[in-house]
């Protein structure tokens, strides 16, 4: 029965008690002292309750990892984006299995009609160009019709005999 401090080092007491006294045969106080056997005994105490405090002791740097943020580690606009295709691929799918029991459950005609008209923005400016180039063709045919030829045909036909 004592305080409980003292309860408490018991324990350590004993192991400081032995730790030392496999040091060395002879005890040396670091003091100068009346009674070696009371020094000794206090130089234990405080041995041991040096030990229980390096024991307990809290570490001053804190090594530990730093801490994952959620936000961080999980990419909610990835996940975002990988739901949004995913929904696109079912829509597609379901579309693709639609058409395939409509083609399945009727004849199945294919539709190869294509009433696409070609359109052009300078209709309007090509085909007076061509209104244009048709006249001048015309011009060119009167003219030529009109021109009296240079060469005599009689006399041609005349030199080819002889």
């Amino acid at each position: 029965t004592g305080f409980p401090l003292q309860q408490a080092l018991v324990p350590t007491i004993k192991t400081a008690v032995t730790k030392m006294s496999l040091k060395s045969a002879v005890y040396r106080p670091m003091t100068p002292t009346n009674n070696m056997i009371i020094q000794r005994n206090c130089d234990i105490k405080a041995y041991a309750i040096h030990r229980k405090k390096v024991e307990n002791a809290l570490p001053l740097v804190d090594n530990k990892p730093t801490r994952r943020h959620i936000h961080m580690c999980t990419r909610l606009k990835k996940r975002q984006m990988e739901e949004e295709r995913q929904a696109i691929i079912q829509k597609d799918n379901k579309i693709l299995l639609e058409n395939m029991a409509h083609i399945m459950s009727t004849k199945g005609l294919v539709d190869n009609r294509n009433e696409y008209k070609p359109k052009s923005l300078n209709v309007i400016t090509r085909q007076r160009e061509l209104i244009r180039i048709m006249h001048e063709n015309r011009a060119i045919l009167k003219r030529i019709h009109h021109v009296e030829a240079s060469h005599d045909r009689m006399q041609l036909e005349a030199r080819w005999k002889r």
